[in-house]
């Protein structure tokens, strides 16, 4: 099986968000899983953080945003 760092989903997905969601926890508990998503779906979002989700981000999104979100995710560092 392939690994990957990291999973960017979002909950409109073909097959439903949150159904891919629970399949990428059955393979792997650990791996970064943060969900881009409609403003309109805060609550949704909210709900896939009690699903498993680490984290997720409302559209439309600022760059300074989303490196936050990744930086906190990943514990990592994205200056310089």
């Amino acid at each position: 099986m392939e690994k990957f760092d990291g999973v960017f989903s979002t909950l409109r997905c073909r097959n439903g968000g949150i159904e891919a969601l629970k399949e990428i926890r059955k393979r792997d508990t650990k791996i970064p899983v943060i969900i881009i998503t409609s403003s309109a779906t805060r609550k949704a979002a909210i709900d896939a953080i009690a699903k498993g989700a680490n984290e997720y981000i409302l559209k439309p999104f600022e760059w300074q945003e989303l490196k936050a979100k990744v930086q906190k995710v990943f514990n990592i560092n994205l200056e310089g």
